[in-house]
Formats: C-alpha cells, structure tokens, sequence
C-alpha cells in the first residue's frame, strides 16, 4: 500500500520524477546491504539491456528495453529488476556451470504510457571463468504485472560480469 500511494498518478512531470527516485532507492538500498559477498559488474543484452550486478545471491539489473514486451503493455521503457537467488548449485563439481532460481520485483517507467510494477521468477545458468574473473550468464524470467493493472511479461538476457570482490 506505501508503494502504490507514493506512485499514484497525479501528473506525468511528477510521475516520472517519483519513478526515478525509485529507481535510484531500489538500486542503492539493494547493493549496500548485500554487498558482502562475491559479486561482479558487467553488462546484458536482451530486456532489460544495460548495466548488470551481482552481490552475492541478489542480482540486479538496470537498462533499457526497445521492445518491451509485455501482453497489454509494449513500448519502450527503463526497468529495473532485484532479484533474490535463492538456489543456486553447480551440476558438477568438474566444470564451474552453475543454474539458478530466484524471485524479486521488477519497476517499469514507460515512455509512452506510465510506468508498470511487478514480480519475477528468473531461471538460469551461470559460467565463471575463475582465471579472469569473468561470469558469463543466460536466464528467463517470466513475471505478472501488478500494478496498475493485471498482465504478463517474459524477460530474458545474456550478460557478462566481471567479478570484483
């Protein structure tokens, strides 16, 4: 409910500056109070396209989406993602291929018509290059719209992270 009053529409200029200060709070509240464990900075292609991090077993992602699709939505928009990575295992102990599951919220600001919240279900695979401290990744993530209204939308990229703590 605290979400849902600061955003509620009242003027576009205003909406937008409202959006962004969540953006901002999102990215900065998630990446000080995890960033305690290894973790890495890097980039993604695919929706969003843009800036990746990883602190340990929360993933964020911030960038930019041309197609943004979304059933009832579309458009281009800035989205930012937090997830919480709460499996991630290795498929054997020979080749450092990791998978993973997690869930966390999703904020879209949409050029053309308002901005969007939901929730996401990433699923995906990891490839660290231990001798140059590379991540290489691929995940989907398939979520719902809750706010303003009902939907659906598939997320999915492909990045690389370069591992600094």
């Amino acid at each position: 409910m605290f979400v849902y009053n600061i955003l509620q529409y009242s003027n576009p200029e205003i909406m937008k500056r409202k959006i962004i200060i969540l953006f901002i709070v999102l990215l900065t509240a998630s990446s000080s109070i995890y960033a305690r464990g290894k973790g890495g900075i890097g980039v993604a292609a695919g929706d969003p396209a843009g800036l990746s991090l990883r602190f340990d077993k929360i993933a964020i992602q911030a960038g930019f989406s041309g197609w943004g699709w979304g059933w009832g939505w579309g458009g281009y928009r800035l989205i930012t993602t937090v997830d919480y990575l709460f499996l991630n295992q290795a498929f054997n102990n020979q080749i450092p291929l990791y998978w993973y599951i997690g869930a966390g919220p999703f904020v879209g600001l949409y050029f053309s018509h308002g901005f969007n919240l939901g929730a996401r279900v990433p699923f995906g695979l990891q490839y660290f290059i231990d001798s140059a401290k590379i991540e290489l990744y691929i995940e989907v993530a398939p979520g719902i719209h809750i706010f303003p209204g009902p939907g659906f939308d598939l997320m999915s990229s492909l990045g690389i992270r370069f591992l600094i703590f």
